[in-house]
């Protein structure tokens, strides 16, 4: 999903703003972030597209590609 997220801003030429978060808090990737928690995200990967008033507008959970990605961001 990442590598989808990469390729997408690329072509996206400066319209939008990509944020990754990572969901661990340490690098052994044993300890899950605080805010993962506190939403209740048992799994990733997760997408929030929100709009220019940070409204979100569409989610992808765990599964989705360059296709699904780019036809929500237009």
């Amino acid at each position: 999903a990442l590598e989808a997220l990469v390729s997408v801003a690329a072509r996206a030429s400066g319209a939008y703003t990509f944020i990754h978060a990572e969901v661990y808090a340490d690098r052994d990737a044993t300890q899950v972030a605080p805010v993962v928690t506190a939403l209740g995200m048992n799994y990733e990967p997760a997408l929030f597209i929100t709009d220019s008033r940070g409204v979100v507008t569409a989610r992808l959970d765990a599964v989705f590609d360059e296709v699904e990605l780019a036809s929500l961001i237009g």
